[in-house]
């Protein structure tokens, strides 16, 4: 082979490596993180990861968002409103507003989840919630793009043992997963115990609690039923995990990916709210979760009633102490509700 096809031929693979590498290049030109505490089976996750594939597929691929469910990324969602507004260690998260009690009470109490009468009456509260999620992350640098409304309309109790009175709660140490939860349950006289979900199971098992406070859409991705197969209906419920950005990446996006995002968020929003009003997952969960030796009942009517007038208690209380924006919030709700 003469050197002058061989100088060809290396010119050859050269330019074709380097066509290549502009493909991929323009493939990666905008790689966001998004964090996502809930592990991979959730419906909240793949939510998410369903958002992220609509982003790519509507930009040829010029945008990858990189999905990271379980807290892959080492992260904790009570620390997000410090680590997402720069948009350094991660650019995306889906936020449960309940977990930021500590830095943003006022987006962690906007919305009464536990103190609902019906599960209906979340999704007629859902598009001022929104408002208000838009309006109060954007003062901590961060951008609301929509919500994920979570597949459970009741909340649970699961036990060790048969448990479906709040009588029979009572001497029972409970798992809740926010501090309204413990208030609701304290003031019923019972002990309630803020424990992640990640946690959970372990502090069941090993005596800790008790009882845990769940929800039944999610019971087999921890198989509840080994350490409390019996759960019982207390409460509707209703709640929404944000999909936020932080404000300066999305500052940096071009204009037409901004909209996309947007537009995949809102498609998701829409989504969830359908598989939320059908209580498709919870049914499939429950079916499962029986199918494993669990036993689901009911408490009944009277201190399911204790159960409502203690939660609004506790809601109306918190965002009556946490200004006149929050109160204004939670009035607007209620008044929404008939509460008023």
């Amino acid at each position: 082979m003469s050197p002058r096809n061989n100088i060809w031929k290396l010119g050859a693979a050269a330019a074709a490596m380097f066509h290549m590498s502009a493909h991929y290049a323009a493939a990666a030109e905008i790689d966001w993180k998004m964090h996502v505490i809930f592990p991979e089976p959730r419906a909240e996750s793949m939510a998410a990861q369903s958002w992220a594939d609509g982003v790519k597929e509507r930009t040829d691929g010029r945008m990858q968002v990189s999905v990271y469910p379980g807290g892959a990324l080492g992260l904790k969602d009570v620390d997000m409103l410090r680590i997402l507004p720069p948009g350094n260690a991660v650019q995306a998260v889906l936020l449960f507003a309940g977990y930021l009690s500590r830095d943003a009470p006022e987006l962690a109490y906007a919305a009464p989840n536990e103190a609902l009468g019906t599960w209906e009456e979340y999704v007629q509260i859902v598009p001022t919630l929104e408002a208000i999620y838009a309006e109060a992350y954007e003062s901590y640098g961060i951008k609301h793009l929509s919500s994920v409304l979570i597949p459970p309309r009741q909340i649970n109790v699961f036990c060790k043992t048969p448990v479906s009175t709040l009588e029979e709660l009572r001497g029972h140490k409970v798992r809740v997963w926010t501090k309204s939860l413990a208030d609701i349950f304290d003031k019923l006289g019972i002990a309630g115990v803020v424990i992640p979900q990640s946690e959970m199971y372990l502090a069941l098992q090993t005596g800790v609690v008790d009882c845990a406070v769940y929800t039944l859409d999610a019971v087999n991705t921890i198989s509840l039923h080994e350490v409390a197969p019996y759960g019982a209906a207390i409460a509707a419920y209703g709640g929404s995990i944000n999909i936020v950005a932080s404000k300066a990446a999305w500052d940096k996006l071009p204009e037409d990916i901004q909209t996309i995002l947007q537009e995949e968020a809102d498609a998701t929003h829409k989504k969830t709210v359908e598989d939320y009003a059908a209580g498709t997952v919870e049914k499939v969960e429950a079916d499962k979760f029986i199918a494993a030796g669990g036993k689901l009942t009911d408490f009944p009517q009277a201190d399911k009633d204790a159960y409502l007038k203690a939660a609004r208690e506790v809601w109306i209380d918190m965002t009556t102490q946490l200004g006149e924006s929050t109160a204004e919030n939670a009035r607007r709700i209620a008044s929404e509700l008939g509460w008023q």
